[in-house]
Parts: structure tokens; sequence; C-alpha cells
């Protein structure tokens, strides 16, 4: 057989470890698995070359290993699953490798992964009178999330708002708005569950007249070492003061000169 102006595309096949062929594009995370290319060997002067790429560029735990028989060339692709390779496209080349030019055709792969919900690290609560928290998600299926108050599950009311914001098929960030003072030191947590597993964060809050105290007692301690630091000031500046006239006193004392008595004159003693 000869190469014709538009050469067979490869096929590209999912297996599990152990050459079981895969029917559907959703695989767990954690999943390890082979991504097999396999193409017709066409005659020509060189063998044909298969080649792997992806989009986004990911890192593989494993190594594309070509397998030539008469009649196909194969290429298998090991690497195990994760939340990196959702939507992740895998296209295989072959190049065949003529005299003056070389013909190339692909085939791609699109892999869909499911994994548990992860919960983003940027996720916090903020504010005083009004505390606003937010939880932001990721995991495929689209996870349910939940927000609790002191272990009670929360929906919206005169007190709380509960709002979303959608950021891509597999991500969102759920918005918790509370207006209410809490005499008790109140928790937030939020939960996400889908059907791989699940994540939660808690916050803990300072409820509105604790934020009062708290800030009452940081002006009176600041207003205590202001005070402090006043009155130590005033007494070294009269330590200093007193410190100077005493040596003013006593610089004074030693230029006073010595008057002697006129019975200690020596000419009135002597006799002529």
């Amino acid at each position: 057989m000869y190469i014709s102006e538009s050469p067979p595309q490869p096929t590209v096949r999912l297996y599990r470890q152990k050459m079981e062929l895969m029917q559907t594009i959703e695989v767990p995370e954690g999943s390890s698995v082979i991504l097999r290319c396999s193409a017709k060997t066409l005659c020509s002067s060189f063998p044909p070359l298969l080649t792997w790429s992806s989009y986004p560029i990911l890192p593989y735990n494993g190594s594309s290993i070509p397998q030539e028989n008469q009649t196909e060339l194969i290429s298998d692709l090991n690497f195990t699953v994760t939340p990196l390779h959702h939507r992740a496209n895998f296209t295989c080349t072959i190049t065949y490798q003529l005299q003056n030019k070389n013909k190339t055709a692909q085939n791609n792969f699109t892999l869909y992964v499911q994994y548990a919900p992860k919960i983003s690290p940027s996720s916090s609560c903020k504010g005083t009178d009004v505390t606003v928290c937010f939880c932001e998600v990721h995991g495929n299926p689209s996870p349910k999330l939940i927000w609790y108050l002191s272990e009670s599950p929360v929906s919206n009311s005169s007190c709380i708002s509960i709002s979303e914001e959608q950021l891509d098929s597999t991500g969102f960030r759920s918005f918790f708005t509370l207006s209410c003072a809490h005499k008790a030191n109140p928790t937030v947590l939020c939960v996400a569950t889908n059907m791989q597993g699940s994540a939660s964060q808690q916050f803990y809050l300072v409820p509105p007249f604790a934020q009062s105290e708290q800030k009452a007692l940081q002006v009176l301690l600041a207003l205590m070492v202001f005070l402090y630091a006043l009155t130590v000031g005033v007494a070294l500046y009269k330590f200093k003061q007193m410190s100077t006239k005493l040596k003013a006193k006593r610089k004074a004392e030693s230029h006073v000169p010595v008057e002697l008595n006129a019975s200690d004159n020596i000419y009135e003693n002597v006799k002529i």
C-alpha cells in the first residue's frame, strides 16, 4: 500500500492498566490508564513515527512506548489521572517520512476526570458588623455546597444571605453574608460534596459586641502605655533638672575665697 495524499488517521483509545477498553471518557481521579495510539505502517522508504502532545502541557507519570508489528505501529501513554487532566486534549500524530517530503495525520482525545471537591485556600471570612465569607470550590461533577452556622445548616433569611458565582464548568464561588449580631462565638462552616467525596472549611467569627470590647480594650491599653511613657519622661526630666542644679551648686562652692581673721595677721604679732 502506498501513501496517499491524505494518510489515514491514527486511532486513539483509552484502556485500564490490564488493557481493558474503557467505554466511557469519564475517569475517576487516581485511575491508572493507558492511552493507546495505533496507525497503519504504510509502505515508505523510512518507518513512520508516532508522537504525543497535549494541551495544556501536562506531566505524565509514565512514558510513550512504541510497539511495531507487520501492519501496525502502536504507542502507549501511561499515566495516573489527576484533576489537571480534566478536559485535557491529547493528540497523537503519525509522520510518514518520504524522500522528498513528510506526510502527517493525527487524532485527538479529550479526557474527562471525575474528582472530589477541593476548596481553595483563598477562601476566607471578613467583616465587623456585617460578616462576609466565601468558599471557592472545584470538583467534577459540580459539587453541592451547604453553609453551617454554629453547626446548624442555614439558608437565606433576614439575617443571612447566600449567593453563588460560577467560575467555570467545575468551579464556583459561594458567598455567605451574616448581618445579625451573635452573643456566642459563632463558627461558620462550608461543606461541598459530590459523588466522589467531600471537602469542608471552617471559620471562627468574633461577634460584633466582642469586637467593640476588643477595640475598647486596645484603646485603653494604648492610653495606659501613653500615660506610662509620659510619667517616665517627666520623671527623667525632673531628675536631670535636679542633677544640673546640684552640679552648679557644687561648682560655685569650690570657687569661694578664704577670709583670714584679724588674729591671724602675722604682721600684728611682730614686735619691733
